[in-house]
């Protein structure tokens, strides 16, 4: 198992990979409201 700077390093790789999905919703829900609102 990593430990100190290695597991930071991996945390900091492994971070966008876990907020990708949410992110992506917010994108899609955003662009859906963006769209209707102005035709």
């Amino acid at each position: 198992m990593p430990h100190g700077a290695k597991l930071v390093i991996i945390d900091l790789c492994y971070a966008p990979l876990i907020a990708w999905g949410p992110l992506l919703a917010a994108v899609t829900v955003a662009y859906a409201v963006r769209r209707r609102r102005h035709g």
